[in-house]
């Protein structure tokens, strides 16, 4: 695990104030954080932060929007703000966010409620094995980018993959993935 700067400053997340009408996500069976919210919070060098935290069904927590403040009028330095480590306020966000939940059983599999929210209120989970839409799709047109240079002769049939794709390497690795779970692309030969 790599070391925090040495001028990584704690975080306290004083307030979260959900977006209405976001549907809570559940981030394990017993607990769902809102589905959009804004985390106040102090760092310890006195930066006053806010931070918009989004998260879809299936997908990560990210940090969509953050404000830095100086609360006591001292400038905001480029020193100070390497000191601000995003992972670690996203994490202290999430905590400050994070309600119980319960299943909710007699409405059937993947009913929950959140506490807090009104007893007649329930949320369905997605179904196991959720992908968002399209992804099998692009899973299949990488096969297609994929077959193309391997039998072109590439020795980076990946990299040609997320070049023509525009996507990140990390990103057409999970397409290729993919396609191999489809078996649109044979499954690599085992080791050993």
């Amino acid at each position: 695990m790599p070391m925090p700067p040495k001028n990584a400053q704690s975080v306290t997340v004083n307030h979260v104030e959900p977006v209405p009408a976001q549907m809570p996500v559940r981030l394990r069976a017993d607990a769902a954080i809102p589905g959009m919210f804004t985390a106040y919070g102090v760092t310890a060098d006195g930066l006053d932060f806010a931070a918009v935290v989004q998260t879809r069904p299936g997908d990560r927590p990210k940090i969509t929007d953050l404000r830095v403040l100086s609360s006591d009028g001292s400038p905001i330095t480029t020193t100070r703000l390497r000191g601000v480590l995003v992972d670690q306020l996203l994490s202290a966000a999430i905590d400050a966010a994070k309600k119980p939940a319960t299943e909710v059983p007699e409405l059937g599999s993947g009913y929950y409620q959140v506490e807090g929210e009104p007893a007649n209120q329930a949320w369905h989970s997605l179904p196991p094995g959720y992908r968002r839409p399209g992804t099998d799709d692009r899973a299949r047109k990488a096969a297609e980018i994929y077959v193309s240079a391997v039998s072109g002769g590439s020795k980076a049939p990946a990299l040609g993959v997320a070049t023509e794709m525009q996507v990140s390497r990390a990103q057409a690795a999970r397409y290729i993935r993919r396609a191999r779970e489809l078996g649109l692309i044979a499954p690599l030969p085992k080791k050993g």
